[in-house]
This record gives structure tokens, C-alpha cells and sequence, in this order.
């Protein structure tokens, strides 16, 4: 028998979801009234994307561990594939993370870094957290869970199609620079 809060969970999940879907689609559509990455910290487009973005991560984690288990794969399998795919998506982020730094991270101008992971990834983040969604996909063995990652690692391919203009615009030949000898992913 389903719980109800957990069918909750699982559908504002989603919402969060395709509410953070549309923003990147709108900001690829129309980059002068973007909303990511966002124009200050203040701003509202801030505080919504971010906020999506904080539900859907526990949304992710109450589905991941409630919905565990329920497809035929064996979870030996699972475990083999799924692991190894989160603790590299895992450490690819938070490397990312510590080489960025948290303003840049925040998608707030900061200073353009071009060392640490973003040495080898453009954008290394959304690589790791697409292989972290990717890897928590195939361990939990979830229909339900298989969408909700199959949206979330579209957000994560999408996003940075909508900072390269910001940040071209934000940092000049610089990035240009940079753009030319690292690649977008991997």
C-alpha cells in the first residue's frame, strides 16, 4: 500500500522537476528575460530556481528510498552498475563545487576558473550530478524514479546551453579562450 506523503513527494517532485525544466527552456528561448543563470542573488529568479532545485534533491532521496527495489532487476546487478556511476557522479560534483567555489556555484558571477575539474569539464557539476542521477536510476530500479532522472539529467544536459551566453558575455575573449580548449562535458 502506497504512502500518501511519499505519493506526494513523488509528485511535487516532479512538478519541481518540469517547473526547472521550463526555466532552462525559457532561458535558452529568451536569454535577455533568463532565469538561469540568475541576475543577482536578490532576485526572485534566484531564489526560484534554487528552491526548485533543494525540493527536488529531497525528492529524490524519500523516492530513492522508498520506491528501493521494485523492479525485476537483480539487485546484484544494480549494485555493480548503479554504485560506481553515483561515487564518480558524487565526486565529480563536489569537485566541481570546491573548484568553482560556492558564488560561481550559486550560478553568481564570481571570477571565470578555468583549474581544478574545470581543467578536464566545462561544466563538471552537471556531468557529475547527471552521472550521480544516472547511478541512483539504475540502484533504485524504479519506474518512478526512472523518470524523475530521466528529467533531472535532461536539466543537467540543458543548463549549461544556457550559461554559455552569460558567461561569454560576463567574461569575454577569456572564455572564448577557454571555451576552445575544454569541453562542454567530458
Amino acid at each position: 500500500m502506497e504512502v500518501p506523503w511519499i505519493e506526494w513527494a513523488y509528485y511535487v517532485t516532479l512538478v519541481c522537476e518540469l517547473l526547472l525544466l521550463g526555466c532552462l527552456v525559457w532561458s535558452l528561448i529568451y536569454p535577455g528575460q533568463r532565469i538561469w543563470p540568475p541576475p543577482g542573488r536578490r532576485s526572485w529568479q534566484f531564489w526560484m530556481a534554487w528552491v526548485l532545485t533543494l525540493l527536488a534533491w529531497i525528492g529524490y532521496n524519500i523516492v530513492f528510498f522508498s520506491y528501493f527495489d521494485t523492479s525485476q532487476a537483480t539487485l546484484s546487478l544494480r549494485l555493480w552498475t548503479g554504485i560506481p556511476l553515483l561515487v564518480l557522479g558524487a565526486g565529480l560534483a563536489l569537485w566541481g563545487v570546491y573548484s568553482l567555489g560556492t558564488i560561481n556555484s550559486l550560478g553568481i558571477k564570481g571570477q571565470l576558473i578555468d583549474r581544478g575539474a574545470y581543467r578536464f569539464s566545462r561544466n563538471p557539476q552537471y556531468t557529475g550530478d547527471a552521472l550521480l542521477i544516472t547511478g541512483m536510476m539504475i540502484l533504485c530500479g524504479s519506474e518512478r524514479f526512472l523518470l524523475m532522472g530521466c528529467i533531472a539529467a535532461l536539466c543537467f544536459v540543458i543548463a549549461p546551453f544556457t550559461e554559455e551566453p552569460w558567461l561569454q558575455a560576463e567574461y569575454g575573449q577569456p572564455y572564448i579562450t577557454y571555451k576552445k580548449k575544454v569541453r562542454r562535458f567530458l
